[in-house]
C-alpha cells in the first residue's frame, strides 16, 4: 500500500511538472504603433535640388519583435521600405516625380506576408499585420513651371 501511495504521489509530482513546463511562457508582445514627427516635407521636383526628407524622429516608441520604415504614394501603394531613420532621410524624393506621399513606421512581431514594394499598405496587408502602424508625415512633390521655370509659392 506504501508502494501505491508513493507510486501516487509520484505520478501527480511528474504532472505538476509537466503541465507547469508547458505553460506559455513565450507570450508574444503586444504590438503598439509610434508616434512620429517630421515635416510636413514640401519639395519643388525638377529644379535639380536634392530633396531628401531629414528631421524624422520618433516621439513615442512603440514596440514589436521588428520595426521598419515605409513610404507609400497617396494611393498607399509602398514605394520603399527602408529599415531606419538614415535609410529614409537618404532617399532623394527629386527623382521620384510629382505627388504626395507619405513616410510611415511599422512595427509587427512576425513580418507581413505582403510588405514589399508595389503592395497597398491597406489593402494587400491584413489589420493584424499594420496593427502597430504610426501616423503618416506628408511629403508633398510639385513641379517645377514650365512657363517660368521656377517652384510655385508653396
Amino acid at each position: 500500500m506504501k508502494q501505491l501511495s508513493i507510486l501516487a504521489f509520484l505520478s501527480f509530482l511528474s504532472l505538476a511538472t509537466f503541465s507547469c513546463s508547458n505553460r506559455d511562457d513565450d507570450t508574444e508582445t503586444v504590438v503598439e504603433a509610434s508616434i512620429i514627427n517630421g515635416g510636413p516635407y514640401i519639395f519643388c521636383i525638377g529644379d535639380g535640388e536634392p530633396n531628401f526628407a531629414v528631421g524624422l524622429t520618433i516621439v513615442s516608441n512603440g514596440n514589436g519583435d521588428d520595426f521598419t520604415w515605409i513610404v507609400t504614394d497617396e494611393a498607399n501603394k509602398i514605394l520603399e521600405i527602408p529599415k531606419t531613420i538614415p535609410d529614409t532621410e537618404i532617399i532623394n524624393f527629386e527623382n521620384s516625380g510629382t505627388g504626395n506621399c507619405k513616410l510611415w513606421l511599422l512595427h509587427f512581431n512576425n513580418r507581413p506576408t505582403n510588405l514589399q514594394v508595389d503592395a497597398n499598405l491597406f489593402d494587400d496587408l491584413s489589420i493584424e499585420e499594420r496593427t502597430g502602424l504610426s501616423n503618416a508625415i506628408d511629403v508633398t512633390r510639385t513641379g517645377v513651371d514650365v512657363n517660368t521655370n521656377t517652384c510655385p509659392t508653396l
